[in-house]
């Protein structure tokens, strides 16, 4: 499994697919103030989209770059710090538990997610 990362203002997040298990993940923003960003995961066709429940620790926020692994079992996602200059990167199940920090960065960009 290869992740590729960016750190660089401007990168744009796009919706991540599966073949194995046919899924696409998003992050949906609905610009409604303190962290509006949500993450949904549907069917390749677009059927059954369901939002995926995450429970982040205070003073962070998830910034939409999203990408869910090859094997269709995990999602990798961007947060940043409300505080400070830290970036992480999160792993959790496609239906939001498991929630686990995999990398820890500073500086003012936001990641750009890949998993193959």
């Amino acid at each position: 499994m290869i992740f590729q990362i960016s750190c660089q203002k401007g990168a744009n997040a796009t919706p991540s697919t599966t073949t194995q298990k046919n899924k696409i993940v998003y992050g949906y923003d609905k610009g409604l103030g303190s962290n509006p960003i949500e993450i949904w995961i549907s069917n390749i066709d677009g059927t059954d989209n369901k939002k995926i429940p995450r429970s982040l620790p205070a003073n962070e926020s998830l910034q939409g770059y999203v990408s869910i692994l090859p094997d269709g079992n995990k999602i990798v996602f961007a947060v940043s710090s409300d505080i400070t200059s830290e970036v992480f990167l999160y792993t959790a199940s496609t239906n939001g538990e498991n929630l686990t920090k995999i990398i820890t960065g500073s500086g003012d960009g936001f990641y750009s997610i890949n998993a193959y």
